[in-house]
């Protein structure tokens, strides 16, 4: 997600997307609250929760706008809708 505040990213995984982002958006999540309103640049669909926890871990170690993107790049990154 990016902020339309301020454009600071941010980097999640949920179970259920559309509510997530709502969630964010209405200042429910206490680490997105400050810079919403929030849009959700992409996401990638994962066949298991932990399969998705590993990636956000992968992904916030990157630290590298860059980096993150050219992961996305490689692996059929799913836009929003």
């Amino acid at each position: 997600m990016e902020s339309l505040k301020n454009g600071q990213r941010y980097i999640g995984q949920t179970s259920n997307l559309d509510e997530r982002m709502r969630r964010h958006n209405a200042g429910y999540v206490r680490s997105t609250r400050n810079n919403a309103p929030w849009k959700l640049l992409a996401y990638l669909q994962m066949e298991s929760r932990q399969e998705a926890i590993k990636l956000e871990e992968k992904l916030k170690r990157m630290k590298n706008r860059e980096r993150v993107f050219s992961y996305f790049a490689q692996h059929g990154v799913i836009l929003p809708h």
